[in-house]
């Protein structure tokens, strides 16, 4: 069977294409087991533990939004504004798939002043895992910050 010059450079332009796609890199197990301890502490409140553990997570998968806009949600916690700004500008990008990923780019709307959609987000975080206890947190941080308090 002959191609032509055309179908050749096409196959050849998918032969690479498909390796690629299925060799996407993901976070590896060490980089999820980091997150998840950040997370832990970063609930206990111990906010430089989370901070190491999130920057390990980071540095073992550099392109996670998750765990770079969870680390935008401690930076704030610990009054670092303008390391949480740098990082909510990445977060922005994400496409959540996850409750904890709707929760990651809703705290960097929180942080933008985007309340609407960090609400948005927050929602969707609870509708797709109701026990994520800082999409909740989260969601009652924006309901203070429009001032609707409890009497």
């Amino acid at each position: 069977m002959r191609f032509s010059m055309v179908q050749a450079v096409l196959l050849a332009v998918l032969a690479t294409a498909v390796p690629a796609y299925a060799k996407k890199k993901v976070p590896n197990r060490a980089a999820m087991k980091s997150l998840n301890a950040a997370v832990e502490s970063y609930h206990r409140a111990d906010f430089d533990g989370a901070m190491e553990r999130f920057n390990r997570a980071i540095a073992l998968y550099p392109d996670w939004k998750t765990a770079i806009a969870y680390r935008a949600m401690c930076r704030w916690a610990m009054g670092d504004k303008a390391g949480a700004a740098e990082d909510s500008e990445g977060a922005l990008k994400l496409r959540p798939n996850t409750g904890q990923s709707f929760v990651g780019r809703g705290m960097a709307r929180l942080i933008k002043k985007d309340l609407d959609g960090a609400q948005e987000d927050f929602e969707a975080a609870i509708e797709m895992e109701p026990d994520l206890p800082e999409a909740h947190y989260a969601l009652g941080t924006v309901q203070s910050m429009r001032g609707n308090l409890p009497a």
